[in-house]
């Protein structure tokens, strides 16, 4: 064991890298990119996400003391988002942890046969209970034009609530792709408090 072995191991620091070597023996410092910082995480803040990670919606997506969401309509690129209150950070549509807080969303299904139909703002969910496909089938209807459907997965809750007369408002926050957001009319005034 060396001396500079010995020093390393008294203060427990760790080796130092070696550098990558060409053919000739010279360093390499091209290929030694071990200590470059990696421009896909977070460690540089010109790259943090603008969208609101899995691990931060489970723990902030819970209802307030006012059992309402912790959300707010804002507008980027041209869309209405979700957008979660403390953290500023935009909420994806699909994500899992708006249902335990009174609020659907997701991506209109269908919208193909449906071109150029969507608009933003309200729209109305119509049930469809002998569509011959799905009985469960809901049709979403914006400026008074059909634009597609709610996905099946999420059909099966919604109708539901709807066959049970639940009111829910619906609107269209994007058009391409057209997504949708759905809540009783209390949380949906709520959630639009700061857009007006």
């Amino acid at each position: 064991m060396g001396l500079f072995d010995s020093i390393r191991r008294i203060f427990n620091s760790p080796e130092p890298k070696k550098p990558s070597l060409r053919d000739d023996g010279t360093a390499n410092p091209a290929r030694d990119i071990s200590d470059r910082p990696n421009r896909h995480t977070h460690e540089d803040n010109r790259h943090e996400s603008v969208y609101l990670g899995d691990d931060l919606a489970k723990e902030l997506l819970v209802p307030n003391n006012d059992g309402l969401p912790p959300l707010h309509f804002t507008t980027y690129q041209g869309a209405e988002w979700l957008t979660e209150d403390t953290s500023g950070k935009l909420v994806n549509v699909q994500n899992r942890y708006l249902r335990r807080i009174g609020v659907w969303a997701s991506r209109v299904r269908g919208d193909q046969h449906y071109p150029n139909a969507a608009k933003l703002g309200p729209a109305e969910f119509v049930r469809e209970p002998d569509n011959e496909h799905d009985p469960n089938a809901i049709a979403i209807y914006s400026d008074g034009a059909k634009i597609g459907y709610v996905n099946k997965q999420k059909a099966v809750g919604l109708t539901k609530l709807l066959d049970a007369g639940t009111v829910l408002q619906v609107r269209i926050i994007s058009i391409d792709p057209p997504k949708w957001v759905a809540a009783e009319p209390h949380v949906m005034t709520h959630l639009r408090r700061k857009i007006g």
